[in-house]
């Protein structure tokens, strides 16, 4: 597990990516994508509709939590968790890239969601991993895409969600 600081490390570098990429236009190849991920991803943003089992947990909550948001979208990386390399000297490396049109903290959200629910971060990290005023919208979507993919890949890791999912609720009430 890392340390708070270091999620908070890989949330800049997300930031940074995205802003290396601020002048590129939407890739076509992002609306085209099929894939158990970007199905989950617009389902997330409300932009399909995807059939989920019912049995499912969360999800219905989590559709019905999820609000508006109006940040503009850009060319962010959705999967940084375990895909940062740091070296005491040179930048961060980014590798395995796994690109989608949203805003930063779309990014910043999901690098929250996988550091609590898979590598044991403490749950107040997703409060403290961004001062957006929104972004509990952002963890409500993480959220989503992370749950719906692992539905659409037959994958039963819900039990790790919980916590989460009812601390984000929390967050979301105000």
């Amino acid at each position: 597990t890392h340390p708070v600081r270091q999620w908070k490390n890989i949330a800049d570098v997300a930031r940074r990516f995205a802003a290396a990429f601020a002048e590129v236009e939407r890739p076509d190849f992002v609306a085209q994508r099929t894939d158990a991920w970007a199905r989950a991803d617009r389902f997330a943003w409300g932009e399909d509709d995807v059939a989920v089992p019912r049995d499912v947990p969360h999800v219905a909550t989590l559709v019905a939590a999820r609000g508006e948001l109006d940040d503009p979208p850009g060319i962010v990386h959705a999967d940084l968790a375990g895909n940062v390399l740091f070296d005491p000297v040179e930048r961060p490396a980014v590798i395995d890239l796994s690109l989608y049109w949203r805003p930063v903290e779309y990014s910043v959200a999901i690098i929250a969601i996988d550091a609590v629910c898979f590598e044991g971060a403490p749950l107040a990290l997703l409060h403290t991993i961004s001062a957006t005023s929104e972004f509990s919208q952002y963890l409500v979507r993480a959220l989503l895409f992370r749950i719906v993919t692992d539905a659409l890949n037959h994958r039963d890791a819900y039990a790790s969600y919980g916590a989460a999912v009812k601390h984000v609720l929390m967050l979301d009430r105000g």
